[in-house]
């Protein structure tokens, strides 16, 4: 799970690269317990396990990107990634728009970006202030975070 800019390249075919193997993305996967971006892989302190809600929050003021489960953004969970930060030498500086990527071999995932109102969260974001992906503006327009 994770967030690209969108000068990420997708890939449709099975290739072993996904979420975290370019510049443009950056992934988190709790069954392995890594972090991934520009190809780099980082440990990841969590655990997740079967029926777990992984929520994914960006702060494109704060250059954030946070990590729950189960509604829990503390640590270990919370910020993965600080986007101000060079991370494996990088300067190319934060993204001013970010979308929300996925990347697997196997499982069953779920997701709700909020476009549905009769289809509430089930955990709460980590402030009031973010929005539903589906419902965000970039932050250039006034919107709060996304």
């Amino acid at each position: 799970f994770g967030f690209a800019t969108a000068a990420f390249k997708a890939v449709q075919k099975r290739t072993g690269k996904g979420c975290g193997d370019d510049a443009e993305s950056w992934g988190v996967d709790g069954q392995r317990k890594k972090r991934f971006h520009n190809a780099k892989t980082r440990p990841y302190p969590v655990v997740w396990t079967a029926g777990d809600v992984v929520g994914l929050a960006c702060d494109l003021r704060a250059n954030l990107i946070l990590v729950s489960v189960n509604g829990d953004f503390a640590e270990p969970n919370g910020v993965a990634y600080d986007l101000k930060a060079a991370e494996g030498g990088e300067a190319k500086g934060p993204p001013e728009k970010l979308f929300a990527a996925f990347s697997c071999s196997a499982g069953r995932v779920r997701f709700n970006f909020g476009e549905d109102p009769a289809v509430a969260f089930k955990f709460q974001p980590p402030s009031p202030d973010f929005l539903p992906m589906a419902h965000a503006l970039p932050v250039s327009a006034g919107a709060g975070a996304s």
